[in-house]
């Protein structure tokens, strides 16, 4: 079986000369001694470099990636594609949007200074003077100062 890196690199130098494109046509955002690299197979890409090396070949990325999974087991998109629609299936993950359950990305600190800047502002508004905001949250001068000045 291929190595990812290996069908990465054949998928890539397949659906580039597919679409007779030279790796400057492909090195929007990449460089091309990057592209160079991965055609090779002496390096592995990131997520975000696959994203732009399959728009850059004017793909989504999807079809990129399964174009390379086809490529590592030596079958075709068509098979990956099926593969993955009945696995999914399966999963009860087919029909599911995920981005509903995803997290808040914030970290908590961010957010806590997010909360605490907001509890500044209003009480900034309510005419409370800087030393009362300080007293009734609980936090250092220097603290409210910060937040007092954005707004």
């Amino acid at each position: 079986m291929m190595s990812l890196r290996q069908a990465f690199a054949a998928a890539l130098k397949f659906v580039r000369a597919h679409h007779k494109l030279l790796q400057q046509d492909v090195s929007s955002g990449v460089t091309q001694a990057r592209i160079s690299q991965l055609e090779s197979g002496k390096n592995s890409a990131t997520l975000e470099t696959t994203q732009q090396v399959a728009q850059a070949m004017r793909m989504t990325t999807t079809s990129f990636v399964v174009t390379v999974l086809a490529a590592k087991d030596r079958t075709t998109p068509r098979q990956i594609l099926s593969e993955a629609l009945a696995e999914l299936e399966s999963l009860g993950l087919l029909d599911v949007d995920i981005s509903e359950h995803v997290p808040d990305p914030s970290h908590p600190v961010t957010q806590k200074a997010a909360n605490t800047r907001e509890q500044v502002q209003k009480l900034k508004a309510e005419g409370h003077r800087h030393v009362e905001v300080a007293r009734i949250l609980g936090l250092s001068k220097s603290t409210v100062t910060r937040h007092w000045r954005e707004e």
